[in-house]
């Protein structure tokens, strides 16, 4: 996470050149308006929506880690590290690519596409970005992450004396499973009352 935002490139092919254009131009449009989604769920703000012929470019800044927080959490606690540092490993996303291929047969409408790709993306959510990359795309990890980091370099002092132990703790709550759409789904009988699912 070294880049300033998270990119989020939705591209775009279709059997009929004019209604693509068209369902992009609306689709951006939709996108601008997301913005309660990504703040309110995942904790980002909308940087910027950049429209291309054939795709959109969805920059998000993220509201909870920056470069310096890496640093203090990670980067700096992994250099005091004495053994297997490389055990120690997190996935990061700088661009998230969503490639869309309608195939039209039919005149379709912007509400027609709009829900098929929210299905779409919250089953990517659930199915493989959360449990993937769970300090990007759960809402449970980044909160927990949100509400904790501050006592996290203390608790590593009390227990080792030093912040090197910050890269285990967060790799403890990187691996937490209770932290999914799927478990919550699971957990509260088939409810998850706590996602807005509407991400355009």
């Amino acid at each position: 996470m070294t880049n300033k935002f998270v990119k989020i490139l939705l591209r775009f092919t279709t059997t009929d050149e004019p209604i693509c254009r068209n369902l992009i131009d609306q689709f951006t449009q939709k996108l601008k308006m997301s913005a309660k989604f990504w703040e309110e769920h995942l904790f980002y703000q909308i940087n910027n929506v950049i429209q291309l012929p054939d795709s959109i470019e969805l920059q998000l800044k993220c509201q909870i880690l920056n470069s310096e927080k890496i640093d203090y959490l990670l980067r700096k606690p992994l250099e005091n590290v004495t053994g297997n540092k490389y055990s120690i490993c997190f996935n990061i996303v700088q661009k998230l690519q969503i490639n869309i291929d309608i195939s039209l047969f039919r005149e379709v409408t912007l509400e027609n596409i709009t829900t098929t790709f929210n299905q779409y993306f919250v089953s990517l959510l659930a199915s493989q970005l959360e449990l993937k990359f769970p300090f990007v795309f759960s809402k449970l990890a980044r909160s927990r992450l949100k509400a904790q980091e501050d006592d996290l370099s203390p608790l590593s002092q009390c227990i080792i004396g030093s912040a090197a132990l910050l890269p285990n703790l967060l790799m403890t709550m990187q691996r937490d499973t209770t932290a999914t759409i799927v478990y919550q789904l699971l957990a509260g009988g088939g409810k998850a009352n706590f996602i807005n699912f509407h991400f355009a």
